[in-house]
């Protein structure tokens, strides 16, 4: 099954890393509220002191003692051990957002058929515009 761009941007946009990393490793909050700053231990290898950081708004996670890094899905694949499109499939039921399942139905003939649409459709706006233009600024002339 492939998921598209558009559909994983919808499910990263929605979801918090700190959230969605909090249900695997121990979090606690740190620095500027604002900026949705998560500190804790490395789920990659056993340390004794938090170097291990989450940043909801940058939308990523960095350990600064073992250099992994990362976005969610990429999280869910290096501690979880899925495939990529099952980390999205993870993050997008845990946030309710339904994704298409099976395969699209986009052909070359859907394809050129959605171009052709496309083109009359600015064909037409741009008549509309140039009519436009033309009842404010022309016809008045002799």
């Amino acid at each position: 099954m492939t998921i598209l761009k558009r559909h994983i941007s919808l499910v990263r946009c929605r979801a918090w890393p700190s959230e969605v990393i909090g249900d695997y490793v121990p979090l606690k909050p740190r620095g500027v509220k604002r900026r949705g700053e998560w500190i804790g231990l490395c789920p990659f290898y056993k340390e004794q002191t938090p170097s291990f950081t989450v940043t909801n708004v940058k939308g990523f996670y960095h350990c600064f003692s073992c250099g992994s890094h990362g976005n969610i899905f990429e999280f869910l694949v290096q501690h979880q051990g899925v495939t990529f499109q099952e980390a999205v499939l993870i993050v997008a039921k845990k946030y309710g957002i339904k994704l298409p399942s099976g395969k699209t139905n986009t052909t070359k003939k859907n394809i050129k058929d959605r171009k052709r649409r496309a083109k009359k459709i600015a064909k037409r706006k741009a008549r509309k515009e140039i009519a436009d233009r033309e009842s404010l600024f022309g016809g008045d002339e002799e």
